[in-house]
């Protein structure tokens, strides 16, 4: 059931980063933004369990989830903060 709920997150997630990076984008820069988008969801697989396994090996996978998700508080924190600064 959670692999159900995470492919449909995932299904809807992927699609409409895509309509909004086209969106935000230049006629002349959308191939470049689609790239850099389609690059980093695929580097972010990638690296995933080359990051996770230290972290799973000394702990748990529980704990390993809670220091990703710890990550993506400081970092979307950040965004907003910069994209704050920026408007």
């Amino acid at each position: 059931m959670g692999s159900a709920i995470a492919g449909l997150g995932y299904g809807w997630l992927f699609p409409v980063n895509n309509i909004l990076i086209m969106d935000r984008s230049t006629p002349a820069t959308r191939g470049r933004a689609a790239g850099f988008h389609t690059t980093s969801i695929f580097l972010g697989q990638f690296l995933s369990p080359l990051l996770s396994g230290p972290i799973v090996d000394r702990s748990s996978v529980a704990t390993s989830f809670l220091v990703f998700a710890a990550v993506a508080v400081v970092l979307t924190v950040m965004f907003l903060m910069a994209g704050r600064k920026s408007a």
